[in-house]
C-alpha cells in the first residue's frame, strides 16, 4: 500500500527524491528490479496490481534515466567543442598566416573546387587533357578522394566525351581485404560501392566494364596461402574480409615450391623472483616476464636458423635480410628493444624500427652530452655519461679512480689529470675536450658536430667509425638527421649552441626509415609498416590488442562526423552506445584485414607466436585455422628452439603444416645471390686533402713588384677624409649618370651631389659635377660611357692554369676593339702612364688576358679613371705587356 501510494504522487514530489527512486525501482544497470522474496504463489490480485505498477514505474523511469544520459552527454560534448573550437581555430590561424596546407587541407579545396559550379572551367581544362586515370591502393581512399575521383572521370561517360573517338579508361587496382588504414579516413567499403558506381556509368555510356579477381598470389607458397584460406573460412575472423555467401580462395602460383608454417605454443609468463632485502644483486637479474623470455627464445631461434638452415625454394643459405618480425601496434612496441638487443648479442643485424625520437637515441644522447660537457663542464652526471660513450670508451674501473676520492668536480679532477702531465687516456680526454670548448665559441652547432664525427679522436678513429662499430650500422641515420637539425637550427635562428640543444630537445623530432632501405638485416616492424612488403621467413607475433576503449566516438551527419563525447559511463545515451557498437564492429572487421595482411606478407615460411595466460585474438584465430588444415606436431627441441630454461611453453608442441620441394629451386638474381663482395682498400682510407681551387682577384696576382701604393698622408691637408668621400661621390656619379639620356644627365647630377648628407657647398657640388659631364663626353672614350657599355661588369677565367676572378667599372664590347676603364679612388693620380703602381698595371694586364681569351681578334684598350679629379688615364699596350701574368 506504501508503494502504491508513492506512485499517486505528483511527478514534482518523486523528483525531490529521484535519486532513492532509481536505486528502489532500478538495478545498478539500469534495469527494472524483480520482485523478490515473493513466490508466485502468494501473488494474488492486489499483488500483482502493484508488481504491474511498479513495472510500469521502472520502464518509465528507465526512459527517464536514458534521457538524462541523453543530456549530460549533449552537455558533455557541448563543453569539449567549446573548448576545442578557440584551438581548432587558432591552428587555422596560423596556417592561413604561414601560408600552409596539410594534406587534408589540399583534399578539401580540391574537392570544393571541383564540385563548384563557378570552377567548372578547371574541370573543363583537365578534361582536355584526360584520358586515363590509374588508382593504385584504391581500398585505402577515403570518401573525400573517390568524390574527387569521380569528378574527374564523369566525362568519360557523358555526351563526347563518351562518344568520341578518344579511348579513356578508368583503371582501379585494389584488395579491399587489405583495407587497414581506417584511423586516417580510409573508407573499405568504398571500394565496393564505387566499383558498382562506376560499372554502372560504363554501362550506361556503352562502354566496356571488366571486374578482374586476383586471386593468383605470386608471392606465397601454397602452405601459407593454405593457413591463410583456413583462417578466413569460418568464423569471426571472416567479417571485413570476406563478404557474407562468398569463400576466399587463393591460387599459389608457387606450386610445388617448400613453404611452412608453424604455431608456437603458447608461452606461460612466469612471475619474476622478489629481490633479497637489502642485498644489490651483483649481477642484473634475468628478466622473467614474457616479453623478456620471447625475445630471448626469437633470438636464439633466428641465430640458429641463419647458422644452419637453408632457403630450400632458392637453394641458398638464409640471410639475415630473409626475417621479417611483425607486431600488432606501435604503442606495443616495448617488446621491440628487447627483441633488438637480444639479436645484437648475438651479433644478428637488427632494424628494430622505423620511427623513433632523434633525442632518445643513443648516438644523440652521446653526442648531446658532449654538447651539455661543453656549456657547462662542472655537470658531472654528463660528464660522465660522456666518458663511458664510446666517443671515449672510459672503463668502469677508470671512471671509478677519476671519481673517486674527489674534492671538486668531475670537470676539474680530468683537468688535473690534463696538468699532471702523465699521459693516457684521461689526460687525452681533457685536452680533446678543452680544445673543442674553444671552438664552441668560434663556430656553428653543425660545424661543430661535423667536425667530432668526422675529425680523429683519442685513438686515431674519427668519432662516427666509434658511434658505429658500438651501436651498429642504424646509428648512422641518426647521427646523419642530427646534422641535418643543426643546419634546419641554423636557418632560422642564429646559430648557438646552447639555443640548438635547447631547440632539439623541445622540438621532438623523429625520425623515420624506409623499410625496403634495411639492407641485410632483420626487420623488425609493425604490420602497418610491412603493408607492401615481403620477407621469406615471418615471425608473427601476436602482442597488444586493437580495442582499447575511447571515450570519444563519432555519429555519422549528413553534414559531416559529430563527436560525442562520454568521460564515463553515466553519460553513455543510447546515440553514444549505437556509435560506439557501429565503431567497435568497424574495429573488429579491420583487426581481421589486419590479420590478413600480416598472414600474407610471409614468402616461405610463417611463424606465429605469443605469450600470456590465454590465447590473443589473433592467437585463436590462426589456431582455428590450423584445426582446419592437416597439421603434424613436432615437439620443440626438434623444431630447434633455443629457449631460455625459464620458458614455459606448456606441452612444448609446436602445430605445423608444410608442403614438399617438388620443383627445381628457383634461381635468384645474380646480384641478389652472390656474396657482398669487399670493399676496395680506398673505402677505409681517409680521402686525400683536395687541392685548393684559389679565386686570386687581379690586384693579388703575383709579380715582381709587391709593393703597394701608399695613400697620400692624412694629416692637415685632409684631416676630415673628404678626398675619399670626393672620390665615392664621383664614382656613383660615372656607374649611374651613363644610364640616362644625355639631357638629364646634369639635372641628375646636382640633384645627387646637392643632398646634405654628402656635406658639400655650392661650389664643391658644382666642381665635382663639371669634372664628371666633361668626364663622360671626353673623346676617345666616351662611347665606353654610352648606352652600350656595361657597369659593373663580372670577369673570370684561367690565365696559365690559374683561375682568376674579379670586375671591372666599365665595359664596352665593339665589333673590333673592347674597351676597359677602372675608377681608383683611394690613391693620388699620377701624371703619367709609367708612374701608375705596379698592382694596377698588373690588375688591368689580368683583365686584358682574360678579354682576349673571351674576345679573339678583337683589340682590348685600357684605361684608368681616377676620381680624384675626374681624369682618365689611357694605359699604353708595351706598359701592359710588361706586366702581363705568366701564361697569358
Amino acid at each position: 500500500n506504501t508503494i502504491a501510494e508513492c506512485l499517486a504522487e505528483a511527478p514534482e514530489e518523486r523528483a525531490a527524491r529521484f535519486e532513492d527512486w532509481l536505486d528502489i525501482f532500478l538495478t545498478d544497470k539500469g534495469q527494472p528490479r524483480a520482485p523478490r522474496g515473493l513466490a508466485t504463489k502468494d501473488i494474488g490480485p492486489r499483488q500483482q496490481e502493484v508488481l504491474d505498477l511498479l513495472l510500469v514505474e521502472a520502464t518509465r523511469l528507465v526512459g527517464v534515466q536514458e534521457r538524462l544520459r541523453a543530456c549530460r552527454l549533449a552537455a558533455a560534448t557541448v563543453a569539449l567543442l567549446t573548448l576545442a573550437a578557440p584551438v581548432l581555430q587558432r591552428v587555422a590561424e596560423r596556417q592561413r598566416s604561414a601560408g600552409l596546407l596539410d594534406y587534408g587541407d589540399l583534399i578539401a579545396h580540391v574537392r570544393r573546387i571541383l564540385h563548384d559550379p563557378g570552377c567548372a572551367w578547371v574541370l573543363f581544362k583537365l578534361d582536355g587533357g584526360l584520358d586515363h586515370l590509374l588508382l593504385d591502393e584504391a581500398q585505402d581512399s577515403n570518401p573525400a578522394q573517390w568524390t574527387i575521383a569521380a569528378a574527374l572521370t564523369a566525362e568519360f561517360f557523358a555526351g563526347q566525351g563518351a562518344a568520341g573517338e578518344r579511348r579513356r579508361t578508368v583503371f582501379a587496382v585494389g584488395d579491399s581485404k587489405q583495407a587497414i588504414y581506417g584511423f586516417q579516413g580510409a573508407d573499405a567499403a568504398g571500394f565496393a560501392a564505387w566499383r558498382e558506381h562506376y560499372a554502372a556509368a560504363v554501362t550506361a555510356a556503352g562502354g566496356d566494364f571488366r571486374d578482374v579477381p586476383l586471386d593468383v598470389s605470386f608471392r606465397s607458397t601454397a602452405a601459407v596461402l593454405a593457413l591463410v584460406d583456413a583462417v578466413f573460412a569460418e568464423g569471426p575472423a571472416r567479417a571485413g574480409v570476406v563478404a557474407p555467401g562468398e569463400t576466399l580462395r587463393h591460387l599459389p602460383h608457387r606450386q610445388g615450391e617448400a613453404g611452412s608454417v608453424e604455431l608456437w605454443p603458447l608461452l606461460r609468463e612466469g612471475e619474476a623472483p622478489k629481490p633479497e632485502p637489502w642485498q644489490v644483486p651483483e649481477v642484473p637479474p634475468r628478466a622473467s616476464g614474457g616479453e623478456a623470455l620471447m625475445a630471448e627464445t626469437l633470438a636464439a631461434r633466428i641465430e640458429q636458423m641463419l647458422a644452419t638452415e637453408t632457403l630450400i625454394s632458392r637453394d641458398r643459405p638464409l640471410r639475415a635480410g630473409d626475417v621479417m618480425v611483425l607486431v600488432r601496434r606501435q604503442s606495443t612496441m616495448r617488446f621491440v628493444p628487447l627483441l633488438a638487443r637480444a639479436l645484437k648479442a648475438r651479433q644478428v643485424p637488427v632494424l628494430a624500427v622505423t620511427a623513433v625520437k632523434l633525442v632518445e637515441h643513443i648516438a644523440v644522447m652521446d653526442l648531446l652530452a658532449l654538447c651539455d660537457v661543453l656549456l657547462h663542464p662542472e655537470d658531472d652526471l654528463q660528464l660522465a655519461a660522456l666518458l663511458k660513450s664510446p666517443l671515449f670508451g672510459l672503463s668502469e674501473a677508470a671512471l671509478l679512480e677519476l671519481a673517486h676520492g674527489r674534492t671538486g668536480s668531475l670537470w676539474q679532477a680530468l683537468l688535473a689529470r690534463r696538468a699532471a702531465a702523465e699521459g693516457g687516456p684521461l689526460a687525452a680526454a681533457a685536452e680533446w675536450l678543452a680544445q673543442l670548448a674553444l671552438r664552441a665559441d668560434l663556430v656553428t652547432p653543425h660545424a661543430l658536430l661535423a667536425g667530432v664525427l668526422g675529425e680523429a679522436s683519442l685513438d686515431g678513429t674519427p668519432a662516427r667509425a666509434r658511434l658505429l662499430a658500438r651501436l651498429g650500422p642504424e646509428a648512422a641515420d641518426m647521427l646523419d638527421e642530427l646534422l641535418n637539425a643543426a643546419l634546419a637550427h641554423e636557418r632560422r635562428y642564429p646559430p648557438s649552441l646552447q639555443g640548438f640543444v635547447h631547440w632539439l630537445r623541445q622540438g621532438g623530432a623523429e625520425v623515420k626509415r624506409e623499410a625496403e632501405a634495411g639492407g641485410d638485416a632483420v626487420r623488425i616492424m609493425t604490420v602497418h609498416n610491412a603493408k607492401g612488403l615481403q620477407a621469406p621467413i615471418v615471425f608473427l607475433v601476436d602482442v597488444g590488442s586493437g580495442k582499447g576503449e575511447e571515450k570519444l566516438r563519432w555519429l555519422a551527419d549528413t553534414e559531416g562526423p559529430l563527436p560525442l563525447w562520454a568521460p564515463n559511463k553515466a553519460y553513455a545515451a543510447a546515440a553514444f552506445e549505437a556509435a560506439k557498437a557501429a565503431e567497435m564492429a568497424a574495429r573488429e572487421a579491420e583487426e581481421n584485414r589486419l590479420l590478413y595482411v600480416a598472414l600474407t606478407r610471409a614468402e616461405d615460411r610463417l611463424i606465429a607466436c605469443a605469450w600470456g595466460s590465454a590465447p590473443r585474438d589473433w592467437t585463436a584465430k590462426i589456431a582455428a585455422g590450423f584445426d582446419r588444415l592437416e597439421t603434424q606436431p613436432v615437439p620443440l627441441g626438434a623444431a630447434g628452439f633455443g629457449a631460455p630454461a625459464e620458458a614455459d611453453f606448456g606441452d612444448g608442441m609446436v602445430r605445423r603444416h608444410a608442403c614438399p620441394q617438388t620443383v627445381p629451386p628457383r634461381p635468384e638474381a645474380a646480384s641478389a645471390a652472390a656474396p657482398t663482395a669487399p670493399l676496395p682498400d680506398w673505402a677505409s682510407r681517409p680521402a686525400p686533402a683536395e687541392a685548393a681551387a684559389q679565386m686570386l682577384s687581379p690586384s693579388a696576382l703575383p709579380g715582381e713588384a709587391e709593393e703597394s701604393p701608399a695613400a697620400a698622408p692624412l694629416g692637415a691637408e685632409d684631416p676630415t677624409g673628404a678626398r675619399f668621400r670626393r672620390g665615392r661621390l664621383v664614382h656613383a656619379l660615372l656607374q649611374h649618370l651613363p644610364g640616362r639620356p644625355p639631357a638629364e644627365q646634369r639635372a641628375a647630377a646636382v640633384r645627387f651631389l646637392a643632398r646634405s648628407g654628402h656635406g658639400l657647398d655650392a661650389a664643391a657640388q658644382a666642381a665635382i659635377a663639371e669634372e664628371v659631364l666633361a668626364l663622360l663626353a671626353a673623346p676617345p672614350f666616351a662611347a665606353a660611357f654610352g648606352p652600350d657599355s656595361l657597369a659593373e661588369a663580372p670577369l673570370a677565367g684561367r690565365i696559365g692554369g690559374q683561375l682568376v676572378a674579379g670586375q671591372v667599372d666599365r665595359l664596352l664590347i665593339g665589333p673590333d676593339r673592347v674597351l676597359v676603364l677602372d675608377y681608383k679612388t683611394n690613391r693620388p693620380p699620377p701624371e703619367e702612364a709609367s708612374a701608375v703602381p705596379a698592382p694596377y698595371l698588373r690588375q688591368m694586364a689580368a683583365y686584358r688576358a682574360l678579354l682576349r681569351q673571351a674576345f679573339p681578334g678583337r683589340a682590348v684598350e685600357c684605361a684608368l679613371v681616377w676620381t680624384h679629379g675626374a681624369r682618365l688615364l689611357p694605359l699604353p699596350a708595351a706598359l701592359l705587356d710588361r706586366h702581363a701574368p705568366a701564361g697569358a
